[in-house]
């Protein structure tokens, strides 16, 4: 079986050998996205000994840049070395609004150097901070192929987003709301794909693996409208699509 979840902080298990290990037995293909620079350097001995398809993502989460904007020289140094980008972006949410000349002055570098590169694909965090996020995405076009991930902006944002080429990624918790679900129904079909954002995202109180993705995709066909074995042959060839382009 070929399954996408191409959100999910793997370095942040317990045990993220095993979680690799899974991976490649299930043929999930995973996107592991960082939340500092250094983690994704320290993935790479691990996912080249799992024998799992995995794509490294150097990132910084806007969540906690401010506290390590020492390690924005270190992030946009190590864009050049990394085919994906990612988690980056801007979170608007009360807590963090404080920090957002910090969050911007570090996906602006983002961006930028994305775009010295020839461009790259981003996993992005929006919550709270859609409008902005795809303001500065206007501002450079070249900075390659936006995921938004977790997508929770309005209609029309939605549509500005789709129109100008965003890609989206959607998991449990965003499937198991009517909202959430009405958002995912007016995507495009052929940018959607699918994701966990385990650990931090939890079902049953237990964190979300890449081994749940199935119940991702099970939501996602009961939107679409499909059989599940349809909806995983899509996200499957959005998947492809998607690495082909890059």
């Amino acid at each position: 079986m070929k399954w996408v979840d191409f959100h999910c902080h793997v370095d942040l298990y317990d045990d993220p050998r095993s979680i690799l290990a899974s991976c490649a037995q299930s043929g999930v293909a995973v996107f592991a996205v960082s939340t500092i620079p250094a983690a994704a350097d320290r993935l790479k001995s691990l996912v080249s000994a799992s024998g799992a398809v995995v794509h490294i993502g150097v990132g910084l989460h806007p969540e906690v840049a401010h506290k390590h904007q020492k390690s924005l020289e270190l992030l946009l140094n190590e864009v050049r070395a990394y085919r994906f980008v990612g988690e980056v972006g801007l979170d608007g949410s009360p807590q963090y609004r404080e920090y957002q000349a910090t969050q911007r002055r570090v996906l602006e570098g983002v961006f930028s150097a994305c775009e010295k590169e020839g461009g790259k694909i981003l996993s992005l965090h929006s919550r709270r901070a859609v409008r902005p996020v795809l303001d500065m995405l206007a501002q450079h076009p070249d900075a390659g192929i936006p995921v938004l991930h977790w997508f929770s902006g309005s209609p029309h944002e939605l549509a500005e987003a789709s129109m100008s080429g965003c890609w989206f990624s959607v998991g449990l918790g965003m499937l198991q709301t009517a909202t959430g679900r009405e958002v995912v129904a007016s995507m495009p079909r052929n940018r959607v794909l699918t994701e966990t954002d385990g650990p931090f995202a939890q079902a049953g109180g237990k964190s979300l693996t890449p081994l749940d993705i199935e119940r991702s995709v099970g939501a996602l066909a009961k939107v679409w409208n499909v059989p599940p074995e349809l909806a995983r042959e899509m996200v499957w060839s959005n998947y492809e699509a998607l690495i082909a382009k890059s």
